[in-house]
């Protein structure tokens, strides 16, 4: 870690067809106290990290803090949410104004006519991208929006057409979460959520794993970790940091929740 930290990570990877059965105890005493040894054996601290498959959701957590002493370690995805330390890796969720918007105009000279069946020959002259009213011209901007077309947790509607007569203008394709919040952005998802999705759309295929490594893609998911400068799209940044301590209830957590959340704003919304 930047600090100096060292960490020994345990990868676990949760799955169950039944939503309201995800409880699973992830780390007998014994296989845990093994964990431990070779943890201190290395001068590192043992961290959980677990994917909830169902959900595309990562988890970290520090299993002395949920289960303190070595003990069997239980737990479900909601507890693991509240006390997740992915932020410590960087992860973020990342907020912009909705729709964003695909427009592409079609090349007059190069798009038939549409014939009486429907059917028409295109020719791509230009493509846009918008986040609410504004134009993406910056090309990391333009390559945030796409990755969040593609693997944020927003929804893409129907493609609308422009017609004028018998010729095809522009194809727009919207994409907004499903329901708005209108408090003038709305979150798009966590990148490591976006990440995930990306990594099981290049190794699975029908339900099969066909490849178990994919392109890391640096370009794209790069650019989401970039701040915002002078006619940038304004961004909303919000880091979930887990604080906890002994609640009154033992099944309550304590949780700093956004904890960064208003200097984020302050720095990137300071550029639109």
């Amino acid at each position: 870690m930047e600090d100096g930290t060292n960490w020994l990570v345990e990868l676990k990877n949760v799955y169950a067809r039944n939503a309201f059965r995800q409880r699973r105890c992830l780390l007998t005493r014994d296989y845990r106290k093994s964990l431990d040894r070779y943890a201190a054996a290395t001068g590192g601290t043992l961290k959980l990290a677990i994917f909830w498959a169902r959900w595309s959701i990562w988890t970290l957590v520090d299993p002395e803090k949920l289960a303190p002493g070595g003990g069997d370690l239980t737990l479900d995805m909601m507890e693991a949410l509240k006390v997740s330390e992915m932020a410590s890796l960087g992860d973020e969720s990342l907020g912009m104004r909705a729709p964003l918007l695909l427009r592409l105009t079609m090349d007059p000279e190069r798009t038939s006519p549409i014939a009486p069946d429907g059917t028409v020959h295109l020719t791509i002259g230009k493509a846009e991208i918008f986040s609410g009213a504004f134009e993406l011209s910056d090309p990391s901007d333009q390559q945030i929006a796409w990755t969040v077309m593609q693997y944020g947790d927003w929804e893409i509607g129907e493609p609308r057409a422009v017609v004028d007569g018998d010729r095809l203008i522009t194809l727009d394709f919207d994409c907004a979460p499903p329901e708005l919040s209108n408090q003038g952005f709305e979150t798009a998802g966590f990148l490591s959520r976006m990440f995930a999705r990306y990594y099981a759309d290049r190794t699975i295929e029908n339900g099969e794993v066909v490849r178990i490594a994919a392109p890391a893609q640096p370009e794209c998911f790069g650019a989401l970790r970039q701040k915002g400068g002078d006619g940038r799209m304004p961004l909303w940044r919000f880091t979930l940091g887990a604080e906890l301590r002994r609640p009154a209830d033992p099944s309550v957590g304590d949780v700093r929740f956004w904890k960064s959340a208003h200097a984020a704003l302050t720095t990137d919304i300071g550029h639109s």
